[in-house]
């Protein structure tokens, strides 16, 4: 029990680090992304929400170019289950700020463990 404490302290710390810093992007403050992030990711996803809720399966994304396959899209990551998730219960900029932030902890994490 004593060699495991300081690894749940650790990860408990970078965990609080990350929302701390993604704290008012979390509450609904705006996001800050880079350029992949914010002129693919959010725009495709966003997308992809309305589609879903509009009781459609997005296999076809219109809006790129002359069009473009989006299910079967890899990049789209349309079958990576936390996107799908998050954007059928958050607002679309609080979901990415939310898929941002999960995956910032989840690097930091992998980090960890990778050190250890």
């Amino acid at each position: 029990m004593k060699r495991i404490l300081p690894d749940v302290a650790a990860a408990v710390l970078l965990v609080l680090l990350v929302l701390f810093h993604h704290g008012p992007e979390l509450l609904g403050a705006g996001v800050t992304a880079f350029v992949d992030s914010s002129r693919f990711f959010f725009p495709v996803w966003k997308w992809a929400q309305v589609v879903w809720q509009d009781g459609l399966i997005p296999l076809w994304n219109p809006l790129f170019g002359t069009g473009q396959p989006f299910l079967a899209d890899p990049q789209t990551t349309s079958a990576y289950p936390p996107v799908p998730l998050l954007y059928l219960i958050l607002p679309p900029m609080r979901a990415f700020a939310w898929l941002l932030a999960s995956h910032h902890a989840w690097t930091l994490l992998g980090f960890y463990a990778f050190a250890r």
